[in-house]
């Protein structure tokens, strides 16, 4: 199972740049953030499921999400308060999905209990599956900050690349998640993003 996201900042730009539709070839789950739009009716968008929510928010202070599953997998969704939500079942494996945006610290659409309703989401799926993967944009600049207590069994992972060593109150907050519910920061520690960059005004 091929997973991507990307903060598409328009829908509309990104397709015309033929974007999209390569990256609709390549992957099984995709999450988009700021689409400006609910609008999916290209025919390369055929072969997914397409979750937008029906809360206005995520369209307006959000700029409108969109989690997308191959129609081969089998899946159920989910809205929750703040998240997009898919149940996937994959090789007799079950992963839970999960998509959000966190807006910048100084929109007028950020406060402080967003990530409280997101670690509450995250924390009532790990506590009813351990495969829970979550996508987004959370505008965190963690810069080289610990996100685990420990990691005993999975040296492999205790090293995570970051060119950007900056952090905001949105990185520890992000980080102070990953603690609690005893997840990890994928970026910077697998593949070919081993050293990830920040991309930022």
């Amino acid at each position: 199972m091929k997973i991507f996201f990307l903060n598409v900042r328009g829908l509309k730009n990104k397709t015309n740049l033929n974007i999209l539709p390569e990256v609709v070839k390549n992957f099984d789950v995709i999450g988009l953030v700021e689409t400006l739009s609910n609008n999916f009716d290209k025919p390369y968008y055929d072969s997914f499921d397409v979750y937008t929510g029906k809360d206005e928010n995520k369209l307006k202070g959000f700029h409108g999400m969109a989690l997308m599953v191959k129609k081969t997998l089998q899946h159920k969704f989910s809205e929750a308060g703040s998240g997009l939500w898919v149940e996937i079942t994959n090789a007799s494996l079950c992963y839970d999905i999960g998509l959000f945006y966190m807006p910048c610290e100084n929109s007028k659409f950020w406060h402080r209990e967003l990530f409280d309703l997101i670690e509450e989401e995250v924390t009532q799926h790990r506590y009813a599956n351990e495969n829970v993967i979550i996508l987004g944009d959370f505008n965190a600049r963690t810069g080289l900050l610990s996100d685990f207590v420990s990691l005993d069994e999975d040296l492999q992972f205790q090293n995570r690349a970051n060119t950007d060593k900056k952090v905001n109150n949105n990185g520890r907050r992000l980080v102070d998640l990953c603690k609690t519910c005893d997840m990890l920061i994928i970026n910077g520690r697998a593949g070919s993003d081993k050293c990830t960059r920040w991309f930022g005004q």
